[in-house]
């Protein structure tokens, strides 16, 4: 590619995602709507596309240039939504060095990730990126430490006791219980699928705070009522929009929308 040929974008939405990712699109019309450009990089890596990330002790600069030819510069770059992590590594097998190659790209996405100094959502710590979906248990303490609790899938059948207050089964010996209801931490908003739960007020500033001492600014959460009060079920990093209504959708768009313009210390690099 001729470098004469590329062209430069300024104040451009990077999102780390499928084009086809429900989120990712509603992010995108949200944002155009306002005027801003957005561009998807599902593959930092692939060959469609050029990457360069020069650093030292003293500073760091990075660049993409897309198959079109338009070159953005980390100081080009507004902000950024990653969505997962799961593209972020080579699909080719046909190499030795499969597994080499794939850790070496993840690792430098993930410190390329905390280099740039403009909002990110997720910024995931490295604990976090390369286990994304860890199993609720490991949860557990961190949950307990902003007085909330995870699920003990061990916890015995309460006789005519319904897990789910919308309808969901009962729950046996060793059986997780369904969930009632599900939200999703934006920033510092607790959006509820349907309608809010009666009674949650301290359990949504919990929820806040412990998505804020996760290093999370977007996590999905789901809670059941047991024999013992309100548990978390699931803590998810990536939440899934499918699993929301309309209206709540809605909200949680403009709500990730507008933490791109927020200022607040958790979207950047401490």
């Amino acid at each position: 590619m001729d470098p004469k040929s590329e062209q430069f974008a300024f104040g451009t939405y990077l999102l780390l995602g499928d084009t086809d990712d429900l989120l990712c699109r509603n992010i995108r019309q949200a944002l155009e709507r306002r005027g801003a450009q957005v561009r998807f990089l599902a593959e930092p890596f692939c060959n469609s596309s050029r990457f360069s990330w020069l650093l030292d002790s003293t500073r760091t600069s990075s660049a993409v240039v897309f198959e079109d030819g338009t070159r953005l510069t980390d100081s080009n770059i507004s902000g950024v939504l990653l969505r997962h992590t799961k593209h972020l590594i080579t699909k080719s097998t046909d190499s030795d060095d499969h597994g080499y190659i794939q850790a070496e790209i993840q690792a430098a996405t993930l410190g390329w990730v905390w280099s740039l100094s403009c909002p990110v959502i997720n910024r995931l710590p490295a604990w976090l990126w390369y286990c994304p979906k860890p199993p609720i248990q490991f949860w557990s303490r961190s949950l307990r430490a902003n007085g909330l609790e995870a699920v003990d899938f061990a916890e015995p059948r309460v006789e005519g006791r319904s897990a789910s207050r919308t309808g969901g089964e009962s729950f046996g010996t060793g059986d997780p219980p369904s969930v009632c209801d599900r939200a999703c931490v934006v920033g510092h908003l607790t959006i509820w699928n349907l309608n809010r739960p009666l009674n949650v007020d301290r359990y949504e500033s919990a929820l806040i705070e412990f998505a804020h001492r996760a290093g999370l600014s977007f996590l999905e959460i789901g809670i059941v009522a047991t024999s013992d009060g309100v548990r978390v079920k699931e803590v998810d990093p990536f939440p899934d929009l499918s699993r929301f209504c309309l209206s709540s959708r809605r909200a949680i768009t403009a709500a990730l929308t507008k933490l791109f313009t927020d200022s607040n210390s958790y979207l950047r690099p401490e």
